[in-house]
């Protein structure tokens, strides 16, 4: 059984245990929920311990490497841009869909966690401003200021570009070995995340009964449906905006979907997204063979959904109102933290925990999230396939030309 399924199974033996707990025996629940409690808890801190510095070396280590002055004179300014505008435009969609949703279709559940001192009045725009600039980067690392963090990251990354190859390479050579070192330890950290999911699902399921499974298919459900409609407006782009027939868009794609879904891996996809940009939307393959594999190693439109889907889910959840400059923090973080999303499973759940820190959530719900992660994540794999191609026909703009069908050789 893969890591995946023992996740799901714990999953479900924990709510199912919880449950049962509940009802049959309840002068056991708050001794054995205090054990579970203590135990999900150990899991979710050292999940925490890892993610921090893995996403300052990603994000750095990423930048430095796409924005390398020979990358952009062989594929430009342009592929940055659509890049960028395209997830914007994707958490855009996110936030008011999903606010929406949660606006009409509230889920009736007792709060996870009580809310912290994190949790006071929100300061005033102009004082928001002025922490964009931490006085003390390290300070603001400890207090889980993520967005600060980011900008600081991003200004040592760009000021890296301006020193000599030979004064550079040395300080990227450090994070990329931090950044893997710091995979290597999650990966040892996931491999426990059946015991800790299913200590995290038991005492959830004992606190909120049967209202745990509704939560869990709400969340599911509205997540899966929130894909789907961003999946739909790409389509949209690449037809309305592009130009390109509906039919040829999507016969380049499905075949390409058809393989990424079953295996939740849109690398897999790759080479039939290379041959069909330029066998049935006629780009030359120069081109395809250039930005495809630039797009789907960097850009991840379902990550954003996700993290956004999940922060205003957890917001509704535990009576949380966010506040503008809430929603502004959340929707530039995820932003910007997309593009260093480590590539391992669950990945846009990882990074989460700061995602949360920053708009003061509580993070008990992110381990539930992402034990059920394996239901919507064919969804989302199909999502980020058909981001790679939409945003691939953006940085070539121009319709493509067709190109005529080989005619087949006559058999002597």
């Amino acid at each position: 059984m893969n890591l995946t399924a023992r996740i799901l199974a714990a999953l479900l033996l924990g709510l199912t245990s919880g449950l049962l707990l509940a009802s049959l025996q309840p002068t056991l629940l708050a001794p054995i929920t205090t054990v579970t409690e203590v135990i999900g808890t150990l899991w979710m801190n050292a999940i925490r311990m890892t993610v921090l510095p893995l996403v300052i070396a990603l994000l750095l280590s990423s930048v430095t490497s796409v924005a390398d002055p020979a990358t952009l004179q062989r594929v430009g300014r342009r592929t940055g841009a659509v890049f960028l505008l395209l997830i914007a435009g994707i958490v855009t969609a996110t936030l008011t869909l999903t606010l929406t949703f949660l606006h009409f279709w509230p889920p009736a559940l007792r709060p996870l966690a009580a809310p912290s001192a994190a949790l006071a009045p929100p300061p005033p725009f102009s004082q928001w401003l002025i922490s964009l600039v931490p006085a003390n980067p390290f300070k603001a690392a400890t207090e889980g200021a993520m967005l600060p963090l980011i900008l600081f990251t991003l200004l040592i990354a760009f000021a890296l570009l301006r020193l000599p190859a030979a004064q550079r390479q040395p300080v990227l050579q450090l994070f990329q070995t931090l950044a893997d070192v710091m995979l290597v330890i999650l990966r040892w950290v996931l491999l426990t995340a059946p015991a800790g999911v299913f200590a995290i699902s038991l005492t959830f399921a004992a606190r909120q009964g049967r209202a745990a499974f509704d939560a869990l298919a709400f969340y599911i459900g509205i997540l899966t449906l929130i894909v789907v409609l961003i999946i739909l407006a790409l389509y949209a782009v690449a037809v309305l905006w592009v130009r390109i027939p509906l039919r040829r868009f999507a016969a380049a794609l499905v075949p390409a979907q058809s393989v990424a879904a079953p295996t939740l891996s849109s690398l897999a996809a790759l080479p039939i997204l290379i041959d069909n940009a330029e066998r049935i939307l006629g780009y030359p393959r120069a081109a395809a063979g250039l930005v495809l594999p630039l797009t789907v190693s960097i850009l991840r439109p379902a990550a954003p959904v996700a993290q956004i889907v999940a922060a205003l889910f957890t917001a509704q959840w535990n009576g949380i109102t966010l506040s503008p400059v809430d929603l502004l923090s959340l929707a530039i973080v995820v932003t910007l933290m997309s593009f260093a999303t480590p590539g391992v499973p669950n990945a846009s759940f990882l990074v989460m925990v700061p995602v949360f820190q920053t708009i003061g959530l509580p993070i008990e719900g992110i381990g539930l999230m992402l034990a059920v992660d394996v239901l919507p994540d064919f969804a989302k794999t199909i999502l980020n396939v058909t981001g790679h191609l939409t945003a691939f026909t953006l940085i070539h703009h121009a319709p493509p030309t067709p190109q005529p069908a080989p005619h087949p050789t006559p058999v002597r």
